[in-house]
């Protein structure tokens, strides 16, 4: 067991970007604080000092048992090397599982293999939603349970969204990282079938190659607005506030939790999203426009149908649409703030 000596601690995260920080990590790293407030926080160090990790009391990854798709078996090779250095210095690893698999995996042997060793050596598991366990529990066996704790994410810092009543049209946004596991196709289908409304798709593209596919098929939608590029917190704040709901019509083959969900229960709007462990975790999910489907063609046919109900409820019953989002906002800020959580974290840094 690491020893908190005078409530001093030494962090490094993986990965941690001072100048342009990610919101979950952030609200994390100031739910700590609460607890110890003279916690010390860097980035993962580069390859060759590695070593530093010596000086660390713990080490958290995020999102590190991604491989990209050039380079794979390179970045395999550095990542099991990092696993391995970390384990010989007996360096204490704390991992966050966000995802059922990486989104972009190629499904060879190399990311299988990252996938295992990253949660099999790891001290400690946050899990972000209950559902998780049973994913771990199908991938590694009841074993693993054991160094797994959940802590829901964090409220993000946002000003909730401005009440414009449902005066304006109708409309819907999409907005993060542009990548092929969100399913944008479906969006630009339901924008052919709904013509009366507007769809925004607001971010950036993994790639070149995949922006200018989406552009391509964007420019006979009249009703699609596409902003392909990096969206400042401000710019997302004005598009949510300019917007009816948030449509996310994720790939749950990979997807287990999400960000934008709990970004978007922040900001007061209601969501479109598939039933996930984010979903789930949540005492008022059935207030969540949410559903299950079985294939790609039920995925559209089961969006077509509750996109339609959520407009409907909108247009004619505006007072209970506002509600929804009314129960999970006050369930967020109950249950879900940096102060609600940080009694957790005194049990999670207890290795």
């Amino acid at each position: 067991m690491v020893s908190l000596m005078n409530d001093k601690i030494k962090i490094a995260i993986s990965p941690y970007n001072a100048d342009r920080p990610d919101e979950y990590i952030e609200r994390m790293v100031e739910t700590i604080r609460l607890v110890y407030p003279n916690t010390t926080v860097e980035g993962f160090p580069r390859f060759r000092d590695l070593l530093s990790l010596k000086d660390k009391d713990f080490v958290w990854l995020n999102w590190f048992e991604d491989l990209p798709s050039r380079g794979r078996i390179k970045n395999f090779l550095l990542k099991e090397f990092t696993l391995l250095c970390m384990k010989l210095m007996r360096v204490k690893v704390i991992v966050t599982f966000h995802n059922k698999e990486p989104h972009d995996s190629g499904n060879t042997i190399w990311d299988k293999l990252l996938f295992r060793h990253n949660f099999k050596n790891a001290d400690r598991i946050i899990i972000l939603s209950s559902d998780s366990n049973y994913v771990l529990k199908e991938k590694f066996g009841k074993k693993i349970l054991n160094k797994t704790m959940l802590i829901p994410p964090p409220t993000y810092i946002c000003k909730p969204k401005c009440d414009k009543g449902n005066k304006n049209r109708f409309s819907i946004l999409f907005f993060g990282h542009l990548r092929p596991y969100k399913n944008i196709e479906m969006i630009y289908e339901l924008a052919r079938r709904f013509n009366d409304i507007g769809f925004t798709i607001a971010g950036n593209a993994m790639d070149a190659r995949y922006e200018a596919y989406l552009k391509n098929e964007a420019k006979d939608i009249s009703n699609i607005t596409l902003i392909s590029r990096y969206i400042t917190a401000d710019e997302v704040d004005a598009l949510i506030d300019s917007h009816s709901l948030i449509l996310l019509p994720y790939d749950v083959k990979s997807t287990l939790n999400s960000g934008v969900v709990i970004h978007a229960i922040c900001k007061h709007i209601n969501t479109i999203v598939p039933a996930i462990g984010t979903v789930n975790q949540f005492k008022n999910k059935d207030k969540i426009f949410s559903y299950i489907y079985d294939s790609p063609e039920d995925h559209f046919q089961k969006l077509m149908d509750i996109l339609a109900f959520a407009k409907d409820e909108y247009e004619n019953n505006f007072e209970k649409f506002e509600e929804r989002i009314d129960m999970l906002y006050e369930e967020m800020m109950e249950n879900r703030t940096p102060l609600a959580l940080s009694h957790k974290i005194k049990e999670l840094l207890q290795i």
